[in-house]
């Protein structure tokens, strides 16, 4: 099989490399250190068969380089690989054409049971990440909006009156991923607006001034 890897933490794609070309099966591996950087891959000669993908990258996470790609690479599929524990970034994550979602902490071996289920037409989540859905079906969520870490971050910075770009030098991630987290949160409190959001968290008891 043919696979690339998408992250910007160099140690972390390289090691990810040595690991599966290990493996009988794996004939080739491509490493991309940005999203913008596989985007700008012709793929000519060879499609690759699975990208795994980082979920947030500078300049652009993976539910936007998933969609971006999907129509140049049909066959190809995706999983995105992260450190988040979020249930709610799943369906999202499905939802922009992955075939799996798959926790950092898991093992070599449980890797390649999601690639293989994924190139055999399945969808995977790691075992890790399921627990965390099966603990949230039977637990009272405190928030009724059900934010995210991230997303609560992100709120409670924008009710203190920090910029975007402040948020995003705080956080230590992109302007465009901070962004994204905001459009989130917007949706998921059906507000189009900045002051309706800050009113709305006031209002709710998920800020308090």
């Amino acid at each position: 099989m043919n696979l690339c890897i998408i992250d910007d933490h160099k140690l972390v794609a390289q090691g990810l490399m040595n690991q599966l070309l290990k493996e009988q099966d794996v004939k080739m591996v491509s490493v991309f250190y940005s999203a913008e950087e596989f985007l700008m891959e012709k793929f000519t000669d060879t499609q690759p068969d699975l990208v795994l993908v980082d979920y947030m990258m500078p300049g652009m996470n993976a539910l936007d380089l998933i969609t971006l790609s999907i129509s140049k690479l049909p066959k190809t599929k995706f999983i995105v690989l992260t450190s988040l524990m979020e249930p709610e970034l799943v369906k999202e994550v499905f939802s922009a054409g992955a075939s799996g979602y798959v926790t950092k902490d898991v093992t070599i071996d449980e890797l390649l049971e999601a690639i293989l289920m994924a190139l055999n037409g399945g969808r995977y989540i790691s075992h890790s990440m399921k627990e965390k859905l099966v603990h949230n079906m039977f637990i009272d969520e405190p928030l009724s909006y059900k934010l995210s870490t991230r997303e609560n971050e992100v709120l409670i910075q924008i009710c203190q009156g920090a910029t975007p770009k402040e948020i995003a030098a705080k956080m230590g991630l992109s302007l465009h991923t901070i962004h994204h987290f905001i459009r989130r949160t917007m949706r998921k409190m059906d507000v189009n607006r900045t002051i309706d959001l800050v009113v709305l968290a006031i209002k709710n008891g998920l800020y308090m001034p």
